[in-house]
């Protein structure tokens, strides 16, 4: 019998560390993917489904959401690696989804504008 989560493990590690220590352990013990790349997965669904959902959302939007994204990124990646502050799972999480979200929202909107005529 095949092992779903041996298939993901090795499937994901292409474009993740999946370091043990950064990971919410789950399906036996096993790491998918790192707690950062989980929100940021999970963020990229939300993001789609708030966009299809929700159409209020501009261009100007999305421009002020990513750049907090990343800054927020950065801002934790280089805290961790300058100082001796060492974020946990759920702050990796919780960064991760909301960059996830933001590239959700910046993949779907422009095709959403596209196809609707809007601007």
């Amino acid at each position: 019998m095949i092992d779903l989560t041996d298939n993901l493990t090795r499937l994901f590690s292409h474009v993740c560390h999946q370091l043990p220590e950064r990971s919410f352990l789950i399906f036996k013990g096993k790491n998918i993917l790192c707690a950062r790349c989980t929100g940021m997965y999970s963020g990229l669904i939300l993001g789609l489904i708030l966009v299809i959902a929700y159409s209020k959302i501009t261009n100007t939007d999305i421009f002020k959401l990513l750049c907090f994204a990343v800054i927020l990124l950065i801002m934790e990646m280089l805290g961790e690696k300058v100082t001796d502050l060492h974020l946990g799972n759920v702050d990796r999480f919780m960064t991760g989804i909301i960059f996830g979200i933001s590239v959700g929202i910046g993949l779907v909107l422009p095709i959403k504008q596209l196809l609707g005529g809007r601007k």
